[in-house]
């Protein structure tokens, strides 16, 4: 935790029957979200700034911290280790938050994608403190990896099971292609996936190159295919472009922003027919 800044990866995706006096669930947990996200703030100024009485309000009097090495250090032991440090803003980014009533289960990993660390929260007498950490590290997958991954993700694209495609996805991934509305956790992200093979049932996607650029993959594709689905103009695209990703520490894709040029993409689907006109 000594490298990073805690920070939820807040993600909106693409494409209540109010009973009286009954609560919520999901706007509940969605305030306790914030609430968590609030505490992990205060905790990371608190650890950066070394204050002492600030750790102690943030930390559950029974709390524990186990590092990677095994150790474990209770609160007092760990707010010690803590103030004796020199400890440079950090982040990390949110793999899943889980709420039990008073008790919430985090886990977050480094943004260097090196510590996952899992998180543990209880709220008494309405705030949330911290009453358990443990550290792990993340084995970095290898460019033959990740060249692996990226050639099964292809065929995937290519290959007419939208949900197949998605089980690339972590639990909450995103999807978003260019400016477009993001899709948000699997079933919107195989909706997404559904909606191109759908319009485009020979389509194939092939890895061109595979870069890693400031901490990213960057997944560069040729896209062919001919838009006969419902609808349809009947004309054939062929396309290159490429998706920026952000893995969880298991080698799912967090979040995936794609790019491709829009205009050249309507300029091959309409060519030739009423109205369209070439460059």
């Amino acid at each position: 935790m000594k490298t990073m800044k805690r920070i939820l990866i807040g993600v909106v995706l693409f494409p209540v029957l109010v009973i009286a006096a009954a609560p919520d669930r999901g706007s509940s947990d969605s305030q306790a979200k914030m609430e968590l996200t609030a505490l992990v703030e205060a905790w990371i100024d608190a650890e950066v700034q070394s204050d002492r009485r600030a750790l102690e309000k943030i930390l559950h009097p029974e709390f524990l911290s186990t590092f990677a090495s095994g150790t474990t250090l209770n609160r007092d032991a760990y707010i010690d280790f803590i103030a004796g440090l020199d400890i440079a803003p950090f982040s990390v980014r949110n793999e899943t938050t889980r709420i039990h009533g008073d008790t919430a289960v985090v886990i977050d990993v480094s943004t260097d994608g090196r510590t996952k660390f899992t998180w543990i929260a209880v709220k008494r007498e309405g705030r949330w403190q911290a009453i358990a950490q443990t550290f792990s590290s993340v084995r970095q997958r290898t460019m033959t990896e990740l060249t692996e991954m990226a050639n099964r993700y292809a065929a995937a694209w290519s290959g007419q099971d939208p949900v197949e495609f998605a089980s690339f996805y972590s639990e909450n991934g995103v999807l978003r292609i260019n400016d477009g509305k993001p899709a948000v956790g699997r079933e919107a992200v195989t909706e997404t996936a559904r909606s191109f093979m759908t319009a485009f049932p020979d389509m194939v996607v092939r890895l061109v190159e595979l870069r890693q650029v400031d901490g990213h993959i960057e997944f560069h594709w040729r896209w062919t295919g001919t838009n006969t689905g419902p609808g349809g103009t009947g004309r054939a695209v062929d396309l290159n472009g490429y998706e920026q990703w952000t893995l969880d520490a298991n080698g799912l894709i967090l979040e995936s922003l794609g790019h491709l040029d829009d205009a050249e993409y309507q300029r091959q689907l309409n060519a030739g027919l009423p109205g369209a006109s070439d460059p």
